[in-house]
């Protein structure tokens, strides 16, 4: 048990890091800043892992007609190509590959459209995105494509 007078304060924690959304005019605190992937990693997934995925998404949609026509793994396509650097960020428009804070960006991106009143945007197409950064984050364990 702490004997702790009355003048005394525990140590407080430090203030979090935290990020802004990337577009002129929002400015609002997001969550605390995530770690940077190493050189071999996409956010907290090996660079080979999201390689393979997008090869075997890659083979899907051009030999299955049913891959073909679904805007979910069109999404997961585009933000992974996105994370390896082969595209712009699908909603962003961010250089890849992503540091921590643009993945961060991105991932709150798809999710402000899969909630938009603008039926432009294809809602399936947003969730594969928001998916895709949300595993490359280590947000989730469940990758939004398998082998």
């Amino acid at each position: 048990m702490s004997t702790m007078d009355a003048d005394q304060h525990p140590a407080e924690a430090p203030e979090p890091v935290y990020t802004t959304w990337p577009w002129p005019g929002q400015s609002f605190r997001l969550s605390p800043a995530e770690p940077e992937p190493t050189a071999d990693q996409v956010g907290r997934r090996p660079i080979r892992d999201v390689e393979a995925l997008v090869a075997d998404l890659e083979r899907a949609l051009a030999t299955e007609a049913s891959t073909r026509q679904e805007p979910f793994p069109q999404g997961v396509l585009a933000a992974f190509r996105w994370a390896l650097g082969r595209a712009p960020a699908p909603f962003t428009q961010a250089a890849g590959p992503p540091d921590s804070a643009a993945l961060l960006a991105e991932d709150d991106a798809a999710n402000a459209a899969i909630y938009s009143k603008d039926r432009a945007v294809m809602q399936g197409f947003a969730v594969g995105v928001q998916h895709a950064a949300m595993w490359l984050r280590g947000k989730t364990q469940d990758a939004p494509w398998s082998i």
